[in-house]
């Protein structure tokens, strides 16, 4: 008999746990590596199995359960987790002991785990490595976040201490707290302690190391098979709006789109979607014309001429801010550049500031983080725009809304400031780098919650026995990497998904002159959502309707 069965025979079983006997083998026996003390192990409990004396037929019987179920007793990973808590200070044996009924693994399983998790943590606040805080959000950038924050972790950032509520902080309509904070916009970075320094390129982001491409999809194709709630609903809307002023553009499309796709209920008419591109070329021709028509003659030439003069200097950054500081409209009387003149004013110094910190640049640095990123650059940006343009009260941070389908939070939403207050914007955003796939789940997003939001402002202006505008739509923004795409949705026939532009964040300096098509995006998005808040007036501003006409909706509603 080895000396090393005499830790069985002199321990009684409820002795035999897994740190002890680790213990007993690495101290009297000299044995260190972790695989040949268990394969040591299960080569004695087999001796101590097979014996015939010195061994009762208990301790056999304990024996042959722990060799039954070896694979799960011996997994190595769990070994190392269990002797590190043992190390570390922790009483409890964890999930390897062995004299616990197996069916109690799993829980001790994720018992040992969360003792693991505190241990690190004092050590943390101990050693002034790192803060450590409670992460309780909910939702789908979770995801991200909790990969920008292991991300920290690695290079040796630090996790920012909880903040003091302060008298500046905004609040958003869902009480969450908005507090801009450019520093935040670095947090993640290794900015002077790398040799090697990653940019991101909006053509080709090479530095994305991620899973395989996801193609652009269709959401016609996924609309099928959905229950007839859609269709009766596009029935109803049909109904109530009419198709007697649609073009013979519209129409041919709405023709083709159902004989694709019958129960589809959004033709996906953005500039790169497939069913676009399926359409003839005459058709295609038609719908992009009429879009043309009703999106390019937005801004006034003046404005587009005011915006090419001022982007076109060559200026440092002082002389920049000089520029900004004494920006003023050519003409007091003219309201579209007067709000442009605000808009910059507002929002180009964030640029500025960027542009020359350089190596610093949070555009230029691939870890800049969601919310950091959305909230500097973007959202501020579509904010003023919508403020000073269309008079849109627009919010950001995660915002839920009855409108919203599934419980879904967006990115930023945008209210009429009006009695009825309607919800006319959904915006969704990425981080500077992302897999492809979020661009179309977004697009799915933003989609599905705009037709909802759009069924809910006819259902909620026929209650109230008011008249619906003669121009009804509403709108979605995405951004995605660094380039914003701006949409609105409208309903021929069934719910249709237009882009009225799109365009690149300029990241330096030596691209100021991308402003120009970056701000008239943003300025045609606008005056869009302004015509349909105008429209909304005009349909106040007319009679009633019938007590017969609200009772047939009503009908139809029901």
């Amino acid at each position: 008999m080895t000396i090393r069965l005499n830790f069985y025979l002199d321990n009684i079983i409820e002795d035999w746990t897994c740190l002890k006997v680790i213990g007993f083998y690495r101290t009297k026996i000299k044995l260190k590596g972790l695989k040949e003390v268990l394969s040591f192990i299960h080569k004695d409990l087999r001796d101590i199995a097979n014996s015939n004396s010195g061994f009762d037929a208990t301790k056999k019987e304990k024996a042959r359960e722990i060799l039954d179920n070896w694979k799960v007793f011996s997994d190595e990973l769990q070994v190392r987790r269990l002797v590190q808590a043992g190390t570390s200070g922790l009483t409890r044996t964890g999930p390897l002991n062995w004299t616990v009924p197996l069916k109690n693994y799993k829980k001790d399983c994720a018992r040992i785990k969360v003792d693991l998790m505190k241990v690190k943590q004092i050590n943390q606040l101990s050693t002034g490595d790192g803060a450590t805080y409670n992460d309780n959000r909910q939702g789908k950038h979770r995801r991200d976040v909790d990969y920008d924050e292991k991300k920290m972790g690695t290079e040796g950032a630090t996790i920012p201490a909880k903040k003091c509520k302060t008298k500046s902080e905004k609040r958003t309509r869902s009480g969450r707290l908005i507090v801009p904070n450019y520093r935040g916009l670095l947090t993640g970075t290794d900015v002077g302690t790398s040799s090697e320094k990653t940019t991101y390129t909006d053509e080709n982001p090479s530095q994305e190391n991620e899973e395989e491409a996801t193609t652009e999809d269709s959401f016609e194709n996924r609309s099928q098979g959905n229950d007839e709630k859609r269709t009766i609903q596009d029935n109803i809307i049909t109904d109530i709006l009419g198709n007697t002023e649609l073009s013979d553009a519209s129409k041919e499309i709405f023709t083709i789109y159902k004989a694709q796709y019958p129960d589809g209920d959004l033709i996906d008419l953005r500039l790169k979607s497939p069913f676009l591109k399926e359409l003839s070329r005459q058709i295609a021709t038609s719908y992009l014309t009429e879009m043309d028509t009703m999106t390019e003659t937005l801004v006034p030439a003046n404005v587009h001429e005011f915006l090419v003069k001022f982007f076109s200097q060559n200026l440092t950054t002082e002389e920049w801010n000089s520029q900004i500081d004494d920006l003023k409209a050519p003409e007091k009387d003219d309201f579209v550049m007067n709000a442009v003149v605000r808009v910059l004013r507002r929002t180009l110094p964030q640029f500025i500031k960027a542009f020359s910190l350089e190596e610093q640049n949070p555009l230029l640095n691939i870890a800049t983080i969601e919310h950091a990123h959305l909230n500097a650059f973007v959202h501020p940006c579509l904010d003023a725009s919508l403020w000073y343009i269309a008079g849109i009260h627009y919010e950001f941070g995660e915002i839920t809304s009855k409108n919203h389908t599934n419980g879904n939070r967006a990115d930023g939403v945008g209210y009429m400031t009006d009695a009825d207050k309607y919800q006319l914007i959904y915006v969704e955003g990425s981080r500077p780098v992302t897999k492809d796939k979020k661009e179309t789940d977004d697009v799915k997003k933003i989609t599905d919650n705009l037709k909802n939001i759009f069924a809910n402002i006819v259902k909620e202006t026929i209650k109230s026995r008011q008249r619906l505008p003669k121009k009804l739509y509403v709108f979605g923004g995405q951004s995605f990497r660094l380039r914003i795409y701006l949409y609105f949705l409208d309903h021929c026939g069934t719910y249709r998904l237009n882009e009225i532009d799109n365009a690149n964040l300029p990241r330096k300096f030596s691209e100021m002159k991308n402003f120009v098509y970056f701000y008239e995006s943003v300025l045609k998005w606008s005056l869009l959502v302004r015509d349909v808040t105008a429209s909304f007036d005009d349909a106040r501003a007319e009679q009633r309707p019938s007590r017969l006409s609200y009772a047939n909706a009503l009908l139809q509603l029901d």
